[in-house]
C-alpha cells in the first residue's frame, strides 16, 4: 500500500512539425520525402521533498516518493524514397533517419535514499536491512543517431501474383556491428478472375534498436557519473551516524562508509543487444495482387533544429554503410 505522502506529480508537453513532399521526376520515376520534427519535455517530482523513502515489505510504502526526473528530448526523423517503374518491375530505394535526437536528462531520483524494512516489527524498532541511494552528477546530455538504407524490387510475375525482394541495412551509434544486413521477401496472390481475395505473406530479418533508457543507464551508471550505493543494516533514521555503516562518507575510501564490507557500489555497464527475427510485413493500401513493400523498416518521425546539422552529426562512414549497428 502506498501512502499519500509517497505520491509524485508529473507533467509533459510535446510539439510536432510535419512536412511531406511527393514529386514526379519523370513519367516512370517518383520521389517521396517526409520530415517530422518533435520536441518533448516531461517533469516528475515527488510531493514530499528532502526525506527518504520508507519501504516496509508486505505492509506499506511511505516517506518521499524519490522520483525527481526531468527529460527533454528533441529529435528529427526523415524518410526519402525513390521509385522507378520499368516493365514488370517496380524498384524502390532510399533511406530513413528514424532518429537524430538530443537527450537532456536530469535524474535526482533517490538522492535522499530509501530505507527498506523486513517487517512492521523491524520498522517499529527502527531496524532497516538496507539503505539505498544515488549520488553523483544528475545531468546527462547525449545524441542518439539511427540510420537505415534499403533497396527493393517488386515483380509482377503474372496477373494476380507479385513477389518483392529487398535488402535493408540499419546503423545506430553506441552499438557497433557492421553486419546488420536484413534480407526480406514477400508475396501477394489473388486467385481467380475476380481477384476479390488476396493472400499475402512475407518473411525477413529485422533488427531492433537499443532503447534510450538502456543507453542513458550505461552513460550514467559508469562508476563515475552516477552511482547507486547500497548500505546493509544501517542505523535509522540517519544511516551515517556513529555505530552505523559509516560516519563521514567523504573521507573514506568508499565514498559512503568506513566499513566497506557493508557497502557496495553498483554500476550498470553493459548494453544488451538483441537480434530479432520476426515474420512481419510493412505495407500501405495497395491494389489486389501486389506484393507488400517490405524494406521501409519502421515508422519514422524528428525535433526542431536545423537540417543543415545533418552533415555534421552523421558520420560519413554511416552514410556509405561502413559503420556501426543497432540492437536493443
Amino acid at each position: 500500500m502506498n501512502l499519500p505522502e509517497a505520491a509524485s506529480d508529473e507533467s509533459s508537453r510535446r510539439h510536432y512539425l510535419y512536412l511531406n513532399d511527393r514529386a514526379a521526376i519523370t513519367p516512370n520515376m517518383l520521389n517521396e520525402f517526409s520530415v517530422r520534427a518533435t520536441t518533448s519535455d516531461s517533469i516528475t517530482r515527488s510531493v514530499l521533498q528532502g526525506q527518504p523513502r520508507i519501504v516496509v515489505l508486505d505492509a506499506f510504502v511511505g516517506g518521499s516518493g524519490q522520483t525527481n526526473y526531468n527529460d527533454l528530448h528533441n529529435y528529427l526523423q526523415l524518410n526519402e524514397t525513390l521509385s522507378w517503374s520499368h516493365g514488370k518491375h517496380l524498384i524502390k530505394a532510399g533511406g530513413n533517419l528514424p532518429e537524430l535526437g538530443r537527450y537532456s536528462l536530469n535524474d535526482r531520483s533517490n538522492f535522499d535514499g530509501t530505507f527498506q524494512f523486513s517487517s512492521l516489527q523491524d520498522y517499529v524498532q527502527g531496524k532497516p536491512f538496507s539503505f539505498v541511494y544515488q549520488q553523483g552528477t544528475s545531468q546527462l546530455v547525449y545524441w542518439q543517431k539511427e540510420l537505415g538504407l534499403f533497396v527493393q524490387d517488386e515483380m509482377r510475375v503474372r496477373p494476380g501474383l507479385s513477389i518483392a525482394l529487398g535488402l535493408r541495412y540499419d546503423w545506430q551509434n553506441y552499438i557497433s556491428n557492421p553486419q546488420n544486413f536484413a534480407p526480406r521477401l514477400s508475396f501477394a496472390f489473388a486467385p481467380g478472375k475476380s481477384r476479390k481475395v488476396v493472400f499475402r505473406g512475407g518473411a525477413g530479418i529485422f533488427y531492433e534498436t537499443t532503447g534510450q533508457a538502456a543507453i542513458a543507464d550505461v552513460l550514467r551508471f559508469n562508476g563515475q557519473t552516477l552511482q547507486q550505493i547500497v548500505l546493509s543494516n544501517p542505523t535509522y533514521p540517519n544511516p551515517f551516524t556513529a555505530g552505523g555503516v559509516g560516519s563521514d562518507p567523504s573521507k573514506e575510501h568508499c565514498p559512503l562508509c568506513t566499513r566497506s564490507s557493508f557497502c557496495h557500489t553498483t554500476s550498470s555497464t553493459a548494453l544488451v543487444w538483441k537480434r530479432s527475427y520476426k515474420n512481419r510485413r510493412h505495407s500501405r493500401p495497395r491494389t489486389s495482387g501486389c506484393a507488400d513493400s517490405i524494406c521501409f523498416g519502421r515508422a519514422t518521425s524528428m525535433l526542431p533544429f536545423l537540417l543543415s546539422m545533418f552533415s555534421a552529426l552523421i558520420p560519413r562512414s554511416a552514410l556509405f554503410g561502413r559503420s556501426n549497428r543497432r540492437g536493443t
